[in-house]
């Protein structure tokens, strides 16, 4: 009976006055608030790669080589010795020399094989070309680095030096290989003076070539240190050599028969040498004098056999360049340098069948 009278009141429709008691409950599920409006987001940041630092410098990339990463990394610093940083220094920017013109360096891109060297603003005439063979415990590398210097510094008194080899393959090169990834060997032979000498003379005759006309393909030098020396003998058997330039190098001398080409020679030293480039510098001097065979002769008073090239030695370049300046551009002048070498610390000083200016250095 209670139960149909719910039923009945439920149906019947409420008084007016009843609905302003009600309170309708909202049984809907109660969402979170809204989060507080984000700011606006910042600018993406560039990514940032991170290089771990080689355990050794020999198995360093050539990202890891470059100057930005020596600055910032501590165990470059920590580790790198003398000569590798300045090798590093020498890879990322050409040095600047003494001389009035500044050096541009490349690898020309139809001589790949090669490193030049070259004063390209130069307005004093055309430019005497100078091939050069690189040193290495006899390996003749083809690393043409550790020469940067002074390389720029002969370059930069007005000559166009091609040299052997690229400035980014190590030096020395790694015990026990001789050829890199990318096929590049990591010795040269005499060969490549030779080629270099043909390019030069090509490139100032090719029309659009940026040497054109600017080389004097009359006068031309063949130089090396150690075994780049070896290679500077051998390829002077050229006809074209104007002269050949020895420096701290064993390399032996045989003179010709022939009367006719006989390139005056330039034998540079060290005091404190090794013993076999004294040795043979000494046997070769013999040679040229007995067969009339001009050459010069000088050693710099404890100086090494790889010492003159760091910085390089001033004095060391001040007579290379006097000789070249003598030989190759007939400066009267260069021959007095010469003979006041003794003042810089020269000594062992001699000549033979030298008189092409009317002054014979002692």
């Amino acid at each position: 009976m209670l139960g149909y009278a719910l039923i009945v009141g439920l149906a019947m429709p409420l008084p007016r006055h009843m609905h302003e008691r009600i309170t309708l409950l909202n049984l809907a599920p109660k969402l979170a608030p809204p989060p507080p409006p984000r700011s606006p987001p910042h600018a993406p940041v560039g990514a940032i790669t991170k290089t771990g630092a080689p355990q050794s410098w020999a198995t360093a990339s050539p990202h890891q080589r470059d100057m930005a990463f020596i600055k910032i990394t501590k165990w470059v610093k920590d580790n790198l010795s003398e000569e590798e940083r300045r090798f590093a220094q020498w890879r990322a920017a050409v040095p600047r020399g003494t001389g009035p013109a500044k050096v541009t360096r490349l690898q020309p891109p139809n001589l790949t094989t090669h490193t030049l060297y070259w004063p390209a603003e130069w307005s004093k005439g055309p430019l005497p070309i100078i091939a050069w063979g690189n040193g290495a415990d006899n390996m003749c590398s083809n690393s043409s680095l550790p020469y940067a210097a002074f390389l720029s510094e002969i370059a930069s008194h007005g000559y166009f030096v091609v040299a052997v080899g690229n400035d980014d393959i190590d030096y020395p090169p790694p015990d026990g290989l001789a050829i890199l990834a990318d096929g590049r060997p990591l010795r040269t032979q005499a060969s490549a003076l030779t080629k270099a000498v043909d390019w030069a003379i090509a490139e100032n005759s090719r029309i659009g070539s940026p040497y054109e006309g600017k080389l004097d393909t009359s006068k031309i030098a063949y130089m090396g240190h150690g075994c780049g020396g070896q290679q500077a003998m051998a390829a002077s058997s050229d006809p074209r050599t104007t002269t050949t330039v020895l420096l701290n190098s064993p390399a032996k001398f045989s003179p010709g028969s022939s009367d006719t080409h006989k390139a005056p020679i330039a034998y540079l030293e060290g005091s404190q040498d090794d013993s076999a480039v004294l040795d043979v510098g000494d046997a070769d001097f013999a040679k040229a004098q007995a067969a009339g065979w001009p050459m010069y002769k000088a050693a710099l008073e404890g100086m090494s056999h790889e010492g003159a090239f760091a910085g390089p030695d001033r004095r060391w370049s001040k007579a290379v360049i006097a000789w070249l300046d003598w030989q190759l551009k007939n400066d009267g002048n260069a021959a007095t340098v010469l003979n006041d070498l003794p003042r810089d610390g020269w000594n062992r000083t001699d000549a033979t069948g030298l008189e092409p200016t009317g002054e014979k250095p002692q």
